[in-house]
C-alpha cells in the first residue's frame, strides 16, 4: 500500500504522514472567528504561533493538526485518486490519522465594531473531554501587537505543567517483600475424670513472599511487564488437650498440624486489548501536583498459576484420628496496586529518575510486614 505525505504551508510547514501508528502527542487546532474575519484570523494565528513554539520547547513530542490542514489534506488525497495515484485505503488511513488526536486546542477570536479584540484558547483532553488549561486576552485592535499574545500563550502552556503531555518511557522496578512470623503459646487448667488437667495450645506461622515486577513504561498509561513471584508459607498448630472428648470418653490428646504453601508465578495477565492486540494488564500513571511533586500509580495483575498446599495432620490419643498427607493445588493470581511518592519533579523535566528508601508497612492486626522497594529511570519522549 502506498502512503502519501502531504505538505501544506499555513503558518508553518507541517507534515502529515501515515507511515506507522504515531506515538507522539497529537493536537488538533480549531479556529472560531467572529467579526472582521481577516483580522480575527490574524490574531488567532499570532496566538497559535506563540503556543506552537512554546509547546515545542517544553513538550517536544507534540505535533499539530488543524481543521484547515485536515480539509486540504483530504482534498489532496481525493485529487490523487482522480489521477489514479491514490486508493481508498490510503484515503481511509489518512482520514483516521488526521482525526485521531490526543488533545484539542480551541482558538476563538472576536472583533467588535468598536475595535475591541478578544482572543482565547482552551486546551482539552480529546478522550475525557476534560479542560486542562485555558488563556484569555482582551485588548484594543489599534494597540494589540504580535508580541502582546506571547504572554497568554505562555499562560496556556504553564497550565499544562501538571499533565504528562509527552509520555515518560523507561524501566520501573518494584519489589514487594512480605514477612510474617507468629509464635503464640497459651496454657490454662481444665478438669475432667475427677482430675485437674491442662489445655495447651501453640501456633507458629512463618510466611515469606518475594514479588518482583519489572515494567517498561511505553506510553502515558501502558507498560510491558515481567513478574517473578515466589511464595513460601508454613504454619504449625499444636494442641495438648488433657480433656479431649473421644467416643470412649474423656482422654488426653496431642494434636499437631502443619500446613505448607509454595508456589511460583512468572506470567502477567493479558486480558487487555488495544488495536485488537492483547497487552499486559499493567498501567503506570504519573500525576503531577501544583507543589512541584508527582506520584506514580501502578496497577498490574499476574496470570493464574498453581499454588501447592500440603497438609500433614497427626493426633496421638485413644482415638484413631490420623489422616493421610493431603496435597492441594489451586490456581492463584496476584495483583499490585499502589501509589508511590510524592517525589520532586515537573512534567517539563527531561527525566524522572528515583531510587528512594524502601517503604515498610506493618499490618496493625496481623503484624505482617510488607516492604516496597521501587526504582525508575524515565525519559520524556521527544
Amino acid at each position: 500500500m502506498k502512503t502519501y505525505c502531504i505538505i501544506i504551508a499555513l503558518l508553518f510547514s507541517m507534515v502529515v504522514c501515515k507511515a506507522q501508528e504515531s506515538k507522539k502527542a497529537r493536537i488538533r487546532v480549531t479556529f472560531s472567528l467572529n467579526g472582521d474575519k481577516d483580522l480575527a484570523l490574524k490574531y488567532a494565528e499570532d496566538l497559535y504561533h506563540h503556543i506552537f513554539h512554546i509547546m515545542k520547547r517544553d513538550f517536544p513530542c507534540v505535533s499539530f493538526v488543524n481543521d484547515e490542514l485536515i480539509r486540504l489534506g483530504l482534498d489532496q488525497q481525493r485529487q490523487l485518486q482522480l489521477v489514479g495515484a491514490g486508493n481508498d485505503q490510503a484515503l481511509k488511513d489518512f482520514s483516521q490519522e488526521a482525526t485521531n488526536v490526543d488533545y484539542y486546542i480551541f482558538l476563538k477570536t472576536i472583533i467588535t465594531q468598536s475595535g475591541i479584540v478578544t482572543v482565547s484558547a482552551l486546551f482539552q483532553d480529546a478522550q475525557t473531554k476534560d479542560d486542562l488549561s485555558d488563556t484569555y486576552f482582551l485588548g484594543d485592535v489599534s494597540t494589540t501587537t504580535f508580541a502582546a499574545l506571547e504572554k497568554p500563550a505562555q499562560q496556556l502552556v504553564d497550565g499544562l505543567r501538571n499533565v504528562e503531555i509527552c509520555p515518560y518511557k523507561g524501566p520501573v522496578k518494584i519489589e514487594v517483600l512480605s514477612d510474617l512470623n507468629v509464635d503464640v503459646k497459651n496454657e490454662y487448667p481444665v478438669y475432667c475424670n475427677e482430675q485437674d488437667r491442662t489445655y495447651k495450645i501453640s501456633y507458629k506461622e512463618n510466611k515469606h513472599s518475594k514479588n518482583i515486577w519489572n515494567f517498561e513504561k511505553t506510553t502515558r498509561v501502558y507498560a510491558r511487564t515481567f513478574v517473578d513471584y515466589n511464595i513460601s508459607e508454613e504454619s504449625e498448630k499444636i494442641v495438648d488437650d488433657g480433656c479431649y472428648s473421644c467416643p470412649t470418653g474423656k482422654t488426653r490428646r496431642y494434636f499437631r498440624q502443619t500446613i505448607t504453601k509454595t508456589g511460583h508465578i512468572d506470567k502477567v495477565s493479558e486480558e487487555s486489548l488495544l488495536f485488537g492486540k492483547r497487552l499486559n494488564d499493567a498501567r503506570i500513571e504519573i500525576r503531577f501536583a501544583d507543589d512541584g511533586t508527582f506520584t506514580m500509580k501502578v496497577d498490574a495483575a499476574s496470570a493464574e498459576a498453581d499454588i501447592t498446599t500440603t497438609i500433614n495432620q497427626q493426633a496421638e490419643s485413644w482415638c484413631d484420628e490420623n489422616v493421610p498427607i493431603k496435597t492441594i493445588k489451586n490456581k492463584t493470581d496476584i495483583g499490585l496496586t499502589y501509589i508511590f511518592g510524592p517525589y520532586k519533579g515537573l512534567a517539563t523535566d527531561e527525566t524522572l529518575a528515583k531510587n528512594p528508601d524502601p517503604i515498610v508497612i506493618v499490618n496493625p492486626i496481623s503484624k505482617e510486614k510488607t516492604t516496597y522497594i521501587v526504582s525508575f529511570n524515565l525519559k520524556k519522549e521527544e
